[in-house]
């Protein structure tokens, strides 16, 4: 599902998660990802293309205190399929995307929340 293209990436991550130990803070990662539903439900009413056959999803996932980026990831794309088996109780087909670098979006006193730049 993910893909890391730029090591300057990957060590912007390791950057920041340094700094969030030092300064005891909770770290967490978080992505917005879009999927399409393996439901057997037929095509969309209009459909013309394969993509618009299955209903298409988007879901916000968060990783709490990875220990790498690797980790970070995976625990997305895990925490993807579980929201959604719950949620659909059926499989989902994520989109893949390219971790690009990321933005952080919260930083206070307790927390550094940073959210994935990807491409697709």
């Amino acid at each position: 599902m993910y893909s890391i293209n730029d090591s300057e990436a990957a060590q912007k991550f390791c950057e920041i998660r340094s700094q969030v130990i030092e300064l005891k803070k909770i770290f967490t990662v978080t992505h917005l990802v879009g999927g399409s539903l393996n439901d057997g439900s037929g095509p969309a009413v209009g459909a013309t293309s394969w993509v618009e056959r299955r209903p298409y999803i988007t879901k916000r996932i968060y990783s709490h205190n990875p220990c790498c980026l690797s980790h970070a990831l995976q625990d997305l794309e895990d925490n993807f399929q579980k929201i959604c088996e719950a949620e659909f109780s059926t499989d989902v087909e994520p989109n893949s995307y390219y971790v690009e670098g990321f933005d952080v979006i919260l930083s206070d006193d307790q927390e550094v929340e940073i959210e994935l730049s990807c491409g697709t």
